[in-house]
């Protein structure tokens, strides 16, 4: 988890950033989600008002993924999904009154950012 010490108003909510620890045979991207010609980059929304919102199983993940859990949960297990080509997911996720978990396969790497208002990040 990274913590935040400076008084700076936040622009964007809470970031998770999912890597797979063995990069796929795919074209270098650098961390601003530049893609080859042949790969442009997909985005998907997970919202959960007042209820439960699951992705799990053989899916295949978007390059951006906006979380939305108002009074609800979102839960995103990424262990059998196929991977952008790129092998890196960015997920903005937001949680009011709610949960979003984020379930990776072992060995992913994860940088988690944010700061918590009336609750927890947890990684």
């Amino acid at each position: 988890m990274t913590n935040h010490t400076d008084d700076a108003p936040r622009t964007r909510p809470p970031t998770v950033v999912v890597r797979e620890s063995q990069p796929l045979a795919a074209p270098e991207v650098s961390p601003e989600f530049e893609t080859s010609e042949d790969h442009e980059i997909t985005q998907e929304s997970f919202r959960a008002i007042m209820s439960a919102n699951q992705r799990g199983g053989r899916w295949e993940s978007a390059d951006e993924i906006r979380v939305h859990a108002i009074l609800g949960e979102v839960t995103l297990d990424f262990r059998q999904a196929d991977l952008p080509p790129s092998g890196v997911i960015e997920i903005e996720a937001t949680a009011i009154g709610g949960e979003v978990r984020i379930i990776v396969p072992d060995g992913a790497e994860v940088e988690l950012a944010g700061e918590p208002f009336i609750g927890s990040i947890e990684q």
